[in-house]
């Protein structure tokens, strides 16, 4: 009887689903934490980009996500992200009106929450859970900018 070779297909399928079990790269969330950090800083010293905000509003949007995944959730972690969201879009609206992303103190210290709730959030994620958010978070989008949004809950809309 000749020797069982195991197809390919099969030996893809075990790596990819080992794959998504592993735990997101210390490299990968240090990458992420510091474009975070960035536009934090950018937004603390007056030199924000619509890039920043961005990255700030797809940081909020996928922490909520991950929230709702049970990682890192709870109703601290939803009010930290809740008012994260707001200072976005208040800061949108007054870029709108003025021209300017300054921000109030109260405001670098939401979004400095935001940044701290999420890099733990991705300390304990792995590649499948991170994926899984992140395609949740564009339906949920896509939903929002289609008008699916109940009503007096803030949508910020970054890149995503």
């Amino acid at each position: 009887m000749p020797k069982m070779k195991p197809r390919a297909r099969h030996l893809n399928a075990h790596i990819s689903a080992m794959r998504r079990c592993a735990a997101l790269s210390a490299a990968d969330v240090s990458m992420q934490v510091d474009v975070v950090a960035k536009a934090i800083r950018a937004f603390m010293y007056g030199k924000a980009t619509p890039e920043h905000w961005a990255s700030l509003a797809d940081t909020s949007n996928v922490s909520e996500t991950l929230c709702q995944m049970r990682l890192g959730g709870g109703p601290e972690a939803e009010r930290v992200i809740r008012d994260a969201q707001k200072v976005l879009s208040d800061v949108s609206e007054r870029f709108k009106s003025r021209g300017s992303w300054t921000l109030y103190a109260a405001e670098i210290d939401a979004l400095q929450w935001l940044a701290q709730l999420h890099k733990t959030q991705l300390q304990v994620c792995s590649y499948g859970e991170f994926e899984t958010a992140y395609t949740k978070t564009v339906n949920r989008i896509k939903q929002a900018r289609a008008g699916n949004v109940a009503e007096g809950v803030v949508v910020v809309e970054g890149l995503i």
